[in-house]
């Protein structure tokens, strides 16, 4: 597949060499957003460049509109809830949210079946972890964000990235004139706390911009579960007991400050932050192990500078350059072997309760990263972009368990350079009904690793790749409601530092671990805002296939685990959504279902035994449904009282391969079916601008609710929240 890329750029030079040979019109278009669809062209350029500005639910519908496949995933309703991101994000369809507990727990997310390794997660265009949160996009503070765009399949390559399945990107808020701020605090079952606030303020003559945002969550996480505990005689009895170890505490903080909107910057700021958490570890993956003094955390710290200009000539740039810090801390050197009722049955001889021996280890990593951005209109209907993306990661680390005689593996240097180029071109035609949009990427990945051996001996290891990439990306408008898309990608992702070089406890290095690669392919329809006198309809319907190869696997033996490039994979998915809002808007109705068949193709390795087999240990068929009443102007003007019920079904699937072993005693996930309540009272206008508070009940009937196998999440929690905005 590697020979295509010099075809397609051929295509592209041949496109942009007869653009250029066109008339030049007296006045360049403009620039369109990033969703690709504009509004109708206007007459003269001070409208234009009023397009480029507007932001809002109008950027967020273009968005949608554009020839990406791509969901905008509005977060204003959710501010006023509880729920937190991830809970959010598992309601949008074709998006799968596994969690291995309560608030600060790890997840898995899944697009077009394809999990969180292939799947790149961004805040601002900016890689998460580099953006200030590394514990993960399900605890990242709702109230700190605006939108989240789900690209599916296809990444747009302003955001630099090598994704396999897709992309999340966070939408913060900067757009302010004057000052505004928020504030919300949550309080919830199992000693849970969440405050979040921010404060933002621009002034107009001048131009001076600045932005702080904090939050702090805390959970102890003691919720019940259900579990086989030793009796007195030695015997296995069921018991009903409280967590006891696995707290969760997270705070962070950012401030930004600069210029915006003058004539030599549209935008020119500097950002910093800090976040640290800690999270105690409870169980096993599959909680057949109790653990009561395992724990691990860490600390980010970064920086950041953003400039974003228009150039003229049709010319605009967005850069972003910085730098972030992580210490990673792992602690596992209890004696202690406990039992669900948190006691210390009896010692062992050597300390560690997760692996063979104890643990102190701590890493650190640096990582120099930046996303640049070019944009040329070359005609009114022809637009080329380009993307260059470079990211340095170092790390060492230092196990302080290990004595002076032992060999400490993370002491040596890692070093990882990865290089994402990208050059797209759009065109236009019949009056931007029909969009194109063809790309090319270019991968390039350098690791290098100085690691330590017996003696003073250090054994250098270092590999480099290149690989190429491209796709196309089409929508074509039936009316203003009606719209199709198709889009394809031969996608890359990268190896990341810990499969490479293993994360300094039981996985180890593989520096010649390989990219994985796939076909991604996209159908669509779509239909947005439909008004009729029965009320407005949103609805669409989503065909995808992927096909993949070389997939990253972790396997091992022995207590040591490598990753592998052992999968091969066929994915063939349908999704579907339909929304229906009465007029009045008094009553909202929402469903969307996903069904992805993901069926392991390999031949030989570790997994061709299993040939045409489902992938095991993931969902593939999952339901949301939601029914929201509303009332506005009952007490006074501009308020909202509303109830919100929301249903999530997951039909059961298998922990290992379906054609291992006989159906009635294979270990499965079962199916099951969790429901939330909402009643929130939003008021507008006045001192603060809007001030809400809403009561929630999630897992409302207590059901049994498993993600992972074994691994029991919270029952029934009740939650609070008060949120104000000025």
């Amino acid at each position: 597949m590697r020979r295509e890329a010099p075809f397609v750029l051929r295509l592209v030079t041949l496109a942009l060499i007869s653009t250029l040979a066109m008339p030049t019109a007296a006045q360049p278009a403009a620039e369109p957003s990033d969703a690709g669809t504009p509004a109708p062209t206007p007459a003269a350029p001070p409208e234009r460049a009023v397009e480029i500005t507007v932001v809002g639910d109008r950027a967020a519908r273009r968005v949608e509109r554009s020839a990406n496949a791509v969901t905008v995933l509005d977060l204003s309703r959710a501010k006023t809830e509880s729920s937190d991101l991830g809970q959010v994000l598992a309601r949008v369809q074709g998006v799968s949210v596994q969690r291995s507990g309560g608030l600060g727990s790890q997840a898995r997310f899944s697009l077009g079946g394809f999990d969180e390794r292939q799947v790149r997660i961004f805040v601002d265009g900016i890689p998460i972890a580099l953006a200030g949160y590394p514990f993960g996009l399900q605890n990242v503070p709702v109230n700190l964000a605006r939108h989240v765009h789900v690209y599916k399949g296809v990444v747009p390559i302003k955001l630099g990235a090598d994704a396999l399945g897709g992309a999340f990107d966070v939408i913060t808020d900067r757009d302010t004139a004057g000052t505004a701020g928020s504030a919300s605090y949550q309080a919830a079952s199992f000693d849970t706390h969440r405050l979040t606030a921010s404060l933002r303020h621009r002034d107009q003559p001048t131009g001076l911009y600045a932005k702080a945002e904090a939050f702090l969550d805390s959970t102890k996480n003691d919720y019940k579960i259900d579990v086989d505990t030793s009796g007195p005689m030695g015997q296995v009895v069921p018991a009903s007991v409280h967590r006891f170890h696995d707290a969760y505490r997270a705070m962070g903080a950012n401030v930004e400050a600069g210029i915006v909107d003058r004539p030599w910057a549209q935008r020119l700021l500097l950002r910093a932050f800090v976040t640290d958490f800690d999270k105690e570890l409870q169980n096993n993956i599959n909680m057949t192990q109790v653990y009561g003094g395992a724990r691990y955390g860490g600390r980010t710290l970064g920086t950041s500078v953003r400039y974003e200009e228009n150039f003229g000539h049709g010319l605009r740039g967005s850069f972003v350059t910085g730098y972030a810090y992580n210490q990673t801390n792992w602690l596992d050197e209890s004696r202690c072997v406990y039992n669900w009722y948190g006691q210390c049955v009896f010692e062992r001889a050597v300390g560690g309760e997760l692996g063979r021996a104890p643990s102190d280890l701590e890493l650190w990593s640096h990582t120099g990263f930046a996303r640049w951005n070019l944009s040329w209109v070359l005609h009114a209907d022809h637009f080329l972009r380009l993307s260059v993306a470079p990211t340095y990661f170092t790390r060492r680390g230092d196990e302080r368990a290990s004595g002076p005689t032992v060999l400490d593996r993370q002491s040596g240097t890692r070093e990882l350079l990865t290089w994402v180029n990208g050059l797209e071109y759009e065109l236009r035609q019949l009056d931007a009904r029909l969009v194109n949009i063809a790309f090319a990427k270019h991968y390039h990945q350098s690791a290098y690793a100085k690691q330590p051996v017996a003696g003073s001996y250090e054994l250098n290891l270092d590999t480099n790749r290149n690989l190429f990439g491209f796709g196309d990306a089409l929508r074509f408008a039936f009316t203003d409601e009606l719209l199709a898309k198709a889009s394809y990608e031969y996608a890359t992702r990268l190896p990341e530092p810990n499969e490479i070089f293993g994360n300094g406890g039981n996985v180890v290095e593989h520096l010649e671990l390989r990219p994985e690669r796939s076909h991604n392919a996209n159908l669509s329809v779509l239909l947005q805002e439909l008004e009729t006198s029965v009320g407005s309809f949103d609805s669409s319907l989503t065909g995808f296939f992927r096909r993949a190869e070389d997939l990253v696997v972790l396997l091992g033996s022995g207590g040591l685990f490598q990753y592998r490039n052992v999968g091969e994979a066929r994915i063939l998915g349908v999704e579907g959504m339909l929304n229906w809002r009465s007029p009045g808007e008094y009553l909202e109705l929402s469903a969307n279902t996903t069904y992805q068949d993901a069926r392991n193709v390999s031949t030989d390795g570790a997994f061709g035994p299993y040939k045409g087999d489902r992938m095991p240990n993931r969902p593939y068929l999952f339901t949301n449904t939601s029914v929201r009443l509303q009332r506005r102007d009952l007490m006074r003007a501009r308020d909202e009282l509303s109830l919100t019920w929301y249903g999530r079904y997951v039909h059961e699937f298998f922990l290992n391969w379906e054609s291992v072993g006989v159906a009635e005693s294979k270990a499965t996930v079962p199916a099951q079916f969790a429901q939330t309540v909402v009643l929130a009272y939003v008021i507008e206008g006045g001192t603060p601008q809007q001030l809400s508070f809403s009561g929630e009940v999630q897992n409302l009937t207590d059901e049994k609710v498993f993600d992972f196998y074994g691994v029991q999440r919270p029952g029934r929690t009740v939650l609070f929240k008060a949120t104000a905005t000025f």
